[in-house]
Order: structure tokens, then sequence, then C-alpha cells
């Protein structure tokens, strides 16, 4: 029987919201952008008295499709192919070269890989012939919720062979999405809410609360029941302003420098070191890192700030100004985080 995850939606803001959900990108060696992919979502009034939820089997599937589209930001990509997958399984995906303008087949290979990720192979199509027809080629993946598909989707390249290793988490956003039009993954992960299967419950089940301050909270039990799930809400809340008050005091105290508030500012890393990836004790599985980075001029303090999407947390100067410490606690892998902070990446700050 096929595993099922439940998110169930509380909406504790002011106003009706537009709930999405999202599967986090899997470990994939694609060399194209990587988007967002998504039908499922729920618009919830404040309070509802309702069940509202996303119910997610872990039935993982792929789709490859043909268009007159090309892959990109707010396309819409609904693949007219599409076969239920098994980790260890090869598949290759074919396409057409034009004219005439034809759909691609998926067949599953004769032989698998490794027990933990699947992979997709691309005929030898000629994409320069297409492209001159305006047809474009597309490859899918993800699961197929109650409520919709939830995945990415990329442009394949001719021959290529790809590997797909889920690394399984979901985004709860809101926001003006729509069904099936990419979005940029850095986007959807930015502010939202993250669940990983280590949050839910016994029985496959997690709660993602938005606040009346927009601020997110995922339980493993009912905020709305009896019992301890209020109480810890309100530790999760209270942690968040610990957090915020020690790195206000450590900047009140500290270097000194300018505080206020300001539109966001852009700097420039010139240069990154990393330490130790360690396992957090509490949550089993959300890495924790901590590193140093060169910027080109910080000339404020900084507490938090953004490169790629991803959000980390800057612990003070140790030169005046110019090298920042910072760590990440989250999902993230570290090879994402690399990828995200590295040697001429923009971070995003506020004063």
């Amino acid at each position: 029987m096929t595993t099922q995850y439940k998110i169930h939606i509380v909406n504790q803001s002011m106003a009706t919201q537009d709930f999405w959900c999202f599967l986090s990108a899997p470990e994939m060696n694609v060399g194209s952008t990587v988007y967002a992919n998504s039908a499922a979502n729920l618009s919830v009034v404040p309070n509802s008295p309702s069940d509202n939820s996303f119910t997610i089997p872990l039935q993982f599937s792929i789709g490859a499709d043909a268009s007159n589209l090309a892959v990109g930001l707010n396309v819409v990509v609904d693949s007219k192919v599409t076969e239920n997958v098994e980790l260890g399984q090869a598949w290759t995906a074919g396409y057409a070269t034009t004219p005439p303008a034809q759909g691609p087949t998926l067949a599953m290979a004769s032989q698998g890989g490794p027990s933990t990720s699947l992979s997709i192979a691309s005929n030898h199509f000629n994409a320069g012939i297409n492209a001159g027809n305006n047809w474009y080629e597309s490859q899918s993946f993800g699961v197929e919720s109650a409520q919709g598909f939830m995945g990415v989707t990329w442009a394949p390249n001719p021959g290529d062979v790809t590997t797909i290793t889920p690394t399984l988490s979901f985004y709860v956003a809101t926001g003006t999405f729509s069904a099936n039009a990419l979005a940029e993954m850095n986007t959807i992960s930015g502010d939202c809410a993250t669940i990983s299967t280590n949050q839910f419950s016994g029985s496959n089940e997690a709660w993602v609360m938005l606040d009346s301050q927009g601020y997110w909270h995922v339980s493993s039990t009912n905020p709305g029941s009896s019992g301890n799930a209020n109480v810890d809400l309100l530790i999760h809340s209270h942690a968040k302003l610990a957090i915020a008050h020690a790195q206000l005091v450590n900047y009140a105290v500290g270097d000194g420098k300018e505080r206020g508030t300001s539109p966001s500012i852009n700097d420039t890393v010139k240069r990154v070191s990393w330490g130790p990836a360690t396992i957090d004790a509490e949550t089993g599985d959300m890495i924790v890192v901590t590193g140093a980075m060169v910027l080109a001029t910080a000339a404020v303090a900084i507490t938090t700030f953004i490169v790629g999407g991803i959000s980390f947390t800057a612990n003070g100067t140790t030169d005046g100004g110019s090298t920042w410490n910072f760590s990440y606690n989250g999902p993230k892998t570290l090879k994402t985080l690399k990828e995200a902070l590295k040697e001429g990446a923009t971070i995003a700050y506020q004063k």
C-alpha cells in the first residue's frame, strides 16, 4: 500500500489565503534550470472550521511533454505522457525531430540503477531543428496528490541521462501562483512552511498554521485540539523571539554599526569558507552548518541575509566589517548551500 502524507492547513491570518503545496527539488544532474511545478492548491478562509488538507501519496511519477512553448518561468507545463515510477528504475524518453510535430514517449529500460534514485535517458533528438520549428521538450518529476501534481520541470538535452534522487520535504506557500505554471524554486522556498518527513506524526499527518502576524508554524499535532499542541506552538514562537533578541543584543553591544530599517541591500561574496556540517540532535535530520564569508562592502550590521532564496543567520564580524561568520539551520543539503553561497554570489540584507 502506498504511503500517504497529509498536511492540514490552519489559517489564522485576517484574510482568505490561497495555499499552495510544492515538492522540494530532488538532487539532480541537470544542466538547465529546474522549475517548481504544482497544481495543488486550497483556498482557506480565516479560522475555517473545516479540515482543509493536502493528501500526498508517496507514489513518484515522471512526465514528458513537447509543445510550442519553451520551458521557462510562468510557462504552463502539464505533461501529456506520465508514468508511475519506483526508485531503482531506469526510463527512456523519446522525442521526435520535427516536422511533423509529435508528442514524446516514455518506456522503462530493461536494467535499473541504485535503489535510492531513478534515471531518465533522453534520445538524440535534434533540439536545434525543433526550436527552429517552435517545438520544445520538457521533463517532469514529482507526485500526484489528491489536489493535483506537485514536482519539478526542466528542459532535457539530447542524449542526457538525468539521475534523480528525491529529498523528501514539502513547501506550503501563499501567493499568486497558477496551476502547472512554472515558478522559481528559490522563490517558492524563500517564504514558506517547510515540512520534512520527520515532522509528521506516526500516522503521517502534519499541521501547518499561518498566524495573524504572517509567521508559519509546523506541528505534528492539531493546534486546534486540546492538549499540548498550542503549548508547542507557543514554545516555537518564543524560540523565534529569543533568537531575534539574542541577535539584537549581539549587535547592540558588538560592532556599534548603524542600525535601522531600509530597503534591501545587495552585496557580493568575495570568498567563503565552510565549517563542518552536523546533524541537529533534536530533529535528527536538520543540517547545521557554520562558516565565514568575505563581502565586498558590508557597511552596516547584518543579522540575516538571503542568497539563492535561502535564509542564513549572520553571527557577527571578525575584522570590523568585511568578514562575517554565518550559520544555517534547516533541511537544505550542504551541496545545495554551497551552490547558493559561493564566490561571486549576491546576498541581500537590510539595515
